[in-house]
């Protein structure tokens, strides 16, 4: 497949995605469509959790910037338990000092819900920091937690914004030949989707998608991309095995 790869997911993970398929191969245009801020937490949860899960760094990173929140309850983080979705959240934390007990080999919600069945949850209180929009850290982990036992708080610690509007913003788009466009989330897919731009608009129309796990991947089917190809796993690793079976690493993506 000719074409270059446009990494769609915010900094800082753009970067790492891009050196990434970069160093496999690929042709990169590393052009994030969406913003994260962090915010203070909203609400402050009420209670010093025995578990911590987080779903993204992003997660991590807003909750890390909450502690030291107007409102937030303290006490000793040594003795929090805390599960991810994946091998590089777990990474990030650990080199935070956090204790990092669960971490799924299936990198999603489910795969850490089905970690967790193995603890006795019942009791415990649990923290979800989590983004603006809706996900799994909202819709799946908290009534599948409290159903055994837990005290769940979910509470926003960053959003996500749109990018549009920038002046020149697509431009390095219009350098290159689409090839494949990585989106690592929803919301990502519908800020492609809702540009007009027509670098934008082109890359759209001409790419193939390829979608970080489920919800991401059924996003693109609902938006009729022409070529639909699901990660099997939220990684970098999993970007490269995607765009390997398509055959575009290793390609000329730039225009002549």
């Amino acid at each position: 497949m000719e074409g270059a790869i446009w990494i769609t997911r915010p900094e800082p993970g753009n970067r790492r995605t891009a050196r990434a398929v970069k160093e496999a191969g690929g042709t990169v245009v590393a052009l994030p469509v969406l913003e994260v801020d962090l915010i203070p937490p909203h609400p402050a949860p009420r209670f010093w959790p025995d578990w911590i899960l987080l779903v993204s760094r992003n997660a991590g990173l807003g909750l890390e910037a909450a502690l030291d929140a107007p409102g937030m309850p303290g006490g000793d983080r040594s003795g929090i338990r805390v599960g991810v979705v994946g091998e590089a959240t777990a990474d990030w934390a650990r080199e935070r000092g956090w204790n990092v007990e669960v971490v799924p080999a299936r990198q999603n919600a489910e795969g850490l819900l089905a970690e967790l069945a193995k603890r006795d949850l019942s009791a415990s209180r649990v923290w979800i920091p989590a983004g603006d929009r809706e996900g799994t850290a909202r819709r799946l982990l908290p009534p599948a937690l409290a159903k055994r036992g837990a005290e769940v708080e979910v509470f926003g610690v960053y959003s996500v914004r749109a990018r549009g509007g920038i002046p020149g913003l697509w431009d390095p788009l219009a350098d290159h030949l689409p090839g494949a466009i990585v989106f690592h989330s929803p919301s990502a897919v519908e800020t492609v989707v809702g540009e007009s731009a027509p670098p934008v608009v082109r890359w759209r129309e001409a790419a193939a998608w390829v979608a970080i796990g489920d919800s991401t991947a059924a996003r693109c089917t609902k938006r009729e991309a022409h070529t639909v190809v699901r990660s099997a796993e939220p990684s970098d690793e999993g970007v490269i095995e995607a765009l390997t079976s398509i055959g575009a690493l290793g390609v000329q993506g730039r225009k002549p």
